[in-house]
């Protein structure tokens, strides 16, 4: 998954940075790389806005038991997620209240953030 492999890759990158230029690691290449660790928080929270949005928030109502255990799946992955930053559960709360307002169902907003970091 793009989410946790970009997480891994750049603190691996960082590493090799100091690593390779030890003392030598400041000025233009720190700069650029905390604009490229940027840039990828910005890509993971897109990646996980588009999970959401393609997410079937209404897998429980399915009598298809692939549909049911696959929603069921992603929906604990999703939550999961959320408990990844304040970012993350702010997307998650809205989307899960979006998407409930669509389908007529009653979607409590915060039920993730009881056992988030982020509190």
């Amino acid at each position: 998954m793009l989410t946790d492999e970009l997480a891994d890759c750049n603190q691996a990158r960082w590493e090799l940075v100091r690593i390779l230029l030890g003392e030598h690691a400041t000025g233009d290449i720190v700069e650029r790389h905390k604009e490229c660790e940027a840039e990828a928080s910005r890509l993971v929270l897109l990646e996980y806005q588009l999970r959401l949005q393609r997410h079937d928030w209404t897998h429980m109502m399915s009598d298809d038991p692939g549909v049911y255990k696959r929603g069921s799946e992603e929906q604990r992955w999703l939550e999961d997620q959320a408990k990844r930053s304040d970012d993350h559960l702010k997307i998650f709360n809205r989307a899960k209240k979006r998407a409930g307002a669509k389908a007529g169902l009653d979607v409590p907003g915060d039920n993730v953030a009881s056992g988030s970091k982020c509190q």
